[in-house]
């Protein structure tokens, strides 16, 4: 089954931070990455600590949307979260060298023609293969939030990757997610399970996590 970790777009509303990650731990999501999609980076450790705390033993991933991957990812490990997403381009910020050098199970996923910096980089295959090899999750969107990619595109990078490694997308329209899941091993979702931008639905999710139920990567 593909890993579902909706991505909670943090609010200054504590008690909503808790209820999505609350939710998605009740419908079996392994974690939740946060997120601040107006780049107050400063909102996330502190929402950490509380979902650590309301919501114990649920994985937690972040996003900082105005920091490098390099610096993401250190501070990241240094918190003791289980992940870090970056949108930006990876190649040559030495990454892997500090998840090696802290020897840590640590997953980053590492954008591929992702939207914005990465959007249109001139060989997304080379790109994901050369993330697979070094140990990180190649991780595409679409165009924009909440814009599934095409299928075609996904198809062509598990082609690049071959049937075993990982593939991460952001943005997946619960009823097109069975005809993904054999493709891609990781869903971060935020906007298509949502009631408004910063608000989790749980029938949406369980949808999502029905449609994706009995359906595995290709091996």
């Amino acid at each position: 089954m593909t890993d579902i970790w909706p991505v909670i777009h943090l609010s200054t509303v504590d008690k909503l931070t808790v209820e999505n990650a609350s939710m998605a731990a009740r419908c079996g999501c392994p974690g939740v990455f946060l997120i601040s999609m107006s780049g107050y980076d400063d909102a996330v450790d502190p929402a950490a600590a509380l979902i650590r705390r309301e919501v114990p033993g649920l994985k937690i991933g972040i996003n900082l949307l105005t920091k490098s991957p390099s610096w993401a990812v250190c501070h990241s490990m240094n918190q003791g979260y289980d992940a870090t997403w970056s949108d930006f381009a990876w190649q040559g910020t030495g990454v892997d060298a500090y998840i090696e050098k802290a020897g840590v199970d640590h997953k980053f996923f590492a954008a591929v023609a992702f939207k914005g910096e990465t959007h249109n980089e001139p060989d997304p295959h080379a790109s994901a293969r050369e993330a697979v090899a070094r140990g990180f999750i190649p991780m595409t969107s679409g165009s924009g939030t909440g814009v599934t990619a095409p299928f075609e595109k996904i198809e062509r990078l598990r082609k690049a990757i071959g049937p075993a490694a990982p593939l991460a997308m952001s943005g997946v329209h619960p009823p097109h997610a069975d005809r993904l899941v054999p493709l891609v091993t990781h869903f971060l979702v935020a906007t298509c399970i949502s009631r408004d931008f910063y608000t989790f639905d749980e029938a949406m999710l369980q949808y999502l996590i029905g449609k994706t139920a009995g359906a595995s990567v290709v091996a």
